[in-house]
């Protein structure tokens, strides 16, 4: 089911010791996310198709959803757009609609590593002040930044128009290509959790053979910014 770890309906304490290890601190966090979505949207987990590692920006019209693993560009690319005015729907997790394919929000900051303070500060003054955290169990710094909008594009979820497989790359200055299903299918399912049952396997694989979706290679955030605004304004 692809990255169960991150959510999981339960949590595996495998150490003899019974200590905490970092993957039980990733199942807690998928539990605890998709326990806070299903009561932001009074659902329970069957009521989902999937729940993605992503993040997703929406003009209200129309919503891109942002896959990839972490540090591939995600953050960056939903900073900026949300600077150019666009609502933020999520930055770390996005649960998907089994009825409809319609994407919810998972509530949180936008998360910002250091190799990007350079590209979003300009955006949010903010941000130059912000304190750095450092996450105990990896050692990566870190820094959040904050919306009141959020929520406001939370209810009653919001249709996803494209779905773009980011990979921020320094050799490759932009590259777009479509992704085909099966590619598309192998990409997602890699960062997302699959809901264990027929139905919901089955809705999570028509919505994913309809929604176009894209690969995009960048290292000219500009370009990729651009290519972003198109698909919403288009």
């Amino acid at each position: 089911h692809g990255r169960a770890p991150a959510c999981a309906t339960g949590i595996k304490r495998t150490n003899p010791d019974n200590e905490w290890q970092f993957d039980d601190l990733s199942y807690l966090k998928g539990r605890l996310n998709l326990e806070i979505v299903n009561t932001l949207a009074n659902k329970s987990d069957t009521d989902w198709m999937s729940v993605v590692h992503g993040a997703a920006v929406t003009n209200g019209r129309k919503t891109l959803l942002f896959v990839a693993e972490s540090g591939k560009g995600k953050s960056t690319i939903t900073a900026l757009l949300h600077a150019k005015g666009y609502n933020f729907i999520s930055d770390d997790m996005v649960a998907l609609d089994k009825s409809n394919g319609f994407a919810f929000s998972v509530p949180g900051a936008i998360s910002v590593k250091p190799g990007a303070f350079k590209t979003v500060e300009p955006y949010f003054s903010e941000l130059e002040k912000t304190v750095t955290l450092k996450i105990h169990e990896t050692g990566k710094e870190i820094k959040y930044i904050f919306s009141d909008e959020q929520n406001s594009a939370l209810k009653p979820g919001v249709e996803v128009s494209q779905i773009i497989y980011l990979e921020y790359d320094p050799k490759t200055k932009f590259l777009l290509e479509k992704t085909d299903f099966t590619e598309s299918l192998q990409r997602f399912n890699t960062e997302a959790w699959i809901i264990p049952h027929n139905e919901n396997i089955i809705a999570h694989l028509k919505w994913l053979f309809k929604t176009p979706s894209y690969r995009m290679v960048y290292s000219d955030t500009q370009k990729a910014l651009e290519t972003c605004i198109g698909f919403l304004e288009s």
